[in-house]
This record gives structure tokens, sequence and C-alpha cells, in this order.
């Protein structure tokens, strides 16, 4: 059997990661689910800060630009900047098209960026690619299972 591809999604929008979730759950593949409403949520779960001890390291992380406390930006810059934390993918997921959006976002070592349709089912078809090519298509060091 299969590990399941863990997940945490950085989003302060409650019906969006509503959405997230319940496209998940139409794949599948098995995985564990992990939603912080917040930038600092994020960089406390990954840091493993209470209350968050006992997370475990996501496969990848999903990540919303525009957050309160500490948005999309700082968070994808900490974890870069952070030796233990910076060979996370971490995949942009936001309503923000602007290009210099981006290009920041590549430039800080985002591993994917996708805009949020607002169609239900486009955005259904988008978690669902992003999974399904993180857990069957993406090649991973050999020392990372």
């Amino acid at each position: 059997m299969t590990s399941p591809l863990v997940i945490l999604l950085a989003e302060d929008e409650p019906a969006d990661a509503a959405l997230v979730r319940t496209a998940l759950r139409e794949t599948q593949i098995p995985f564990a689910f992990h939603h912080v409403a917040d930038g600092r949520e994020a960089m406390d779960f990954l840091s493993r800060k209470t209350p968050y001890e006992a997370a475990p390291r996501p496969d990848f992380v999903l990540l919303d630009l525009n957050m309160p406390r500490m948005d999309g930006r700082e968070v994808l810059h900490a974890i870069k900047s952070d030796p233990d934390l910076r060979a996370i993918p971490v995949i942009v997921l936001t309503t923000s098209s602007v290009e210099r959006d981006v290009e920041a976002s590549y430039l800080a070592g985002a591993a994917g960026y996708a805009v949020k349709p607002i169609d239900v089912d486009k955005f259904f078809a988008l978690i669902q690619e992003i999974e399904i090519y993180w857990k069957t298509m993406r090649r991973w060091p050999a020392n990372e299972d």
C-alpha cells in the first residue's frame, strides 16, 4: 500500500479550502489533508510549533498569496530560505493572474503557479490535476520517499 500524499493548504478563504478538500476526495489517490488559515499558521505547522508539534512533513504545500498576518509571498520566501524546509515543493494557488506575481513566485522558488478558476468544475479539475501530477508523474529524489 502506498503512503498517503501529505498536503498542506495555506488558504484564508474557507470556501476555497472546502473546494480543495472536496476535489481531493474525488480522486483515487490516498491523501492526508491539512489546512491552515494564514501564513503564520503555515510556518508554525511547517516548523512544528504549538499546536503543530506532531505535524507531518508535507509532500507539497498549496499556498494562497493573499492571506492575513503573513502573506503567501512571505511564506514562500521563508520556506525557501530555511534549509530544513526548502526542499518542500510549493505550488501557488491564488486568484492573482498578475504577471509580476507569477514571475516573483517562480523566482522565489515556487514549483508551480495556478490561478483559481471561478467555475467550480474547473476548480475541481485543477486540484485533481495538481494532485495527480505530484503523486504519480513527478519523480522524487531517491532520499525523499
